[in-house]
């Protein structure tokens, strides 16, 4: 029985993540050198379909930003637009850098140099990165050095036993 319904919003991040100490230890050891002012690791989480990747990430790095003032995430679904323009539009959006730059018109390397500017470090969230219709913004944003980059795909047909999300 569903005793909250916030949990089926595709927003809601719990406030505790039961039965999966290994995973969330697992990313917060990839993000722990933002804490002492350096750069994370980029990760790739991946499994099967509705196993909790997005709730996971999320919920580490708000762990994150509880030890650490000053990260910011940015979060991007690819499903919800998979151009270079759009992942950046979104991540600034989300993360409230840049976001006065409009969707059309502006420049990728309009929206880079705005991450770039920022004193926090962004840990970017990237949704559904297999859809992306130009790899080449993984690279783009990989290189600052002020941005971990956390990517998030479905894995069909994955191993159940070499999975990290069974």
């Amino acid at each position: 029985m569903i005793t909250d319904a916030r949990a089926l919003e595709t927003t809601y991040v719990p406030q505790d993540l039961e039965h999966r100490d290994g995973q969330i230890s697992q990313l917060a050891t990839a993000l722990q050198p933002i804490t002492d002012g350096g750069s994370g690791d980029h990760t790739l989480i991946f499994g099967p379909s509705g196993s909790g990747k997005t709730t996971l990430a999320k919920f580490v790095v708000r762990k994150l930003r509880q030890e650490a003032f000053d990260v910011t995430r940015a979060y991007w679904n690819c499903m919800r637009g998979s151009s270079k323009t759009d992942v950046l539009h979104g991540f600034a959006s989300d993360a409230k850098i840049g976001h006065h730059l409009p969707h059309d018109g502006t420049s990728a390397s309009a929206f880079i140099q705005e991450f770039q500017r920022s004193d926090n470090h962004i840990v970017a969230i990237i949704d559904e990165v297999d859809v992306l219709e130009d790899e080449a913004i993984l690279l783009g944003l990989g290189d600052l050095p002020n941005v971990t980059l956390v990517l998030i795909m479905i894995a069909s047909g994955v191993n159940e036993s070499r999975s990290p999300f069974t």
